[in-house]
């Protein structure tokens, strides 16, 4: 995947490369530091994702997410920034991004974030959503048909719920990680939760794991 860096600070902007040089198959193109100049290379190179602040030097993320959803209308849009508030992650992902990070959001979440972007999907990180779990209106609720699960996924769900990694599952349940990956991206998909905490939330309230 094809990525540019959007940050007015170039020194975090270039910290946030390296930490995304260690995910595989993901490179970083460019960084820039003012929306134009981002929007003038999206016109000569071929990019997959945008990774932008919401505050620029000269025009706010929220302006360039419009543009790109005019002019180049197949790259997908991560806000990383510090502007969590809850009224203003809505308003960027009703305006079309494709997932909002806290910077506080460590690099494993930020490659499940990509990961989700690559398949279509929207997200929203732990940290946040955590905040939104008592307001209505942020948050999708999920379908409660307890039927819909398969019973590995559902014990799948409980070691989720008690904080185990894919790995530690696959360990745990005697299959491969690729499987319990598979598992988890399914019970992300039948509850439509946009993240792990907003799953566990969905399995608490449900009765699901205690």
């Amino acid at each position: 995947m094809n990525i540019i860096l959007l940050d007015s600070q170039l020194l975090v902007a270039s910290g946030l490369k390296q930490l995304i040089s260690q995910i595989p198959d993901m490179h970083v193109l460019d960084i820039f530091a003012e929306g134009k100049e981002a929007l003038d290379y999206l016109d000569q190179a071929n990019v997959d994702l945008l990774i932008s602040d919401l505050s620029l030097k000269d025009m706010t993320g929220l302006d360039v997410l419009e543009q790109i959803k005019l002019s180049h209308p197949s790259v997908k849009v991560m806000f990383l920034t510090m502007h969590d508030e809850l009224p203003i992650v809505a308003n960027c992902m009703q305006a079309g991004a494709d997932a909002f990070l806290s910077k506080k959001t460590d690099i494993a979440e930020m490659s499940f974030a990509i990961d989700r972007i690559l398949m279509g999907r929207k997200y929203i990180c732990s940290l946040i959503t955590s905040k939104a779990f008592s307001q209505k209106g942020i948050i999708r609720e999920p379908s409660t048909d307890h039927s819909v699960f398969s019973d590995r996924e559902v014990m799948v769900l409980k070691h989720v719920g008690n904080g185990l990694t894919n790995q530690e599952i696959a360990e745990k349940m005697f299959l491969s990680r690729r499987t319990v990956e598979g598992h988890r991206q399914n019970l992300l998909r039948k509850t439509n939760a946009l993240n792990t905490a907003t799953l566990i939330k969905f399995a608490v309230s449900n009765g699901l794991i205690e």
